[in-house]
């Protein structure tokens, strides 16, 4: 259990996941993450996949972690979430600064205007 084909295949520990959503909500991305995580860790422990994952497994919680605050990266569902977000940012606002719809060729169209008029 000790090969380090064995160290590769472990489960990635609680301790790297939170390490990583640390990074990615200092704005790191997968790879950024990743490579500060294995900078941290020292060659050492590279090895060892429950201390110090791939790649793939940083873009999967990545993702999985993106989909719990924004929904889906697209589609109806994500056209939803974008709606309410730009709903909260009018309410916010005390008027529409910002609409979103979708044209029928299928692409989004977003138009702002300034919250904050000042005289030239």
């Amino acid at each position: 259990m000790s090969s380090a084909d064995a160290l590769r295949r472990r489960d990635v520990s609680e301790e790297a996941v939170q390490k990583l959503l640390d990074f990615f909500k200092a704005g790191y991305s997968p790879t950024a993450a990743l490579d500060t995580l294995k900078y941290d860790l020292q060659e050492q422990y590279s090895a060892d996949r429950s201390i110090c994952p791939d790649l793939q497994f940083c873009f999967r919680l990545f993702y999985k972690e993106f989909k719990k605050h924004y929904g889906e990266p697209g589609g109806d569902d994500m056209m939803a979430t974008l709606k309410e977000n730009l709903l909260r940012y009018n309410s916010g606002q005390n008027k529409n600064c910002v609409k979103a719809e979708t044209v029928p060729d299928g692409q989004i169209a977003i138009a702002m205007h300034p919250t904050d008029e000042k005289s030239a």
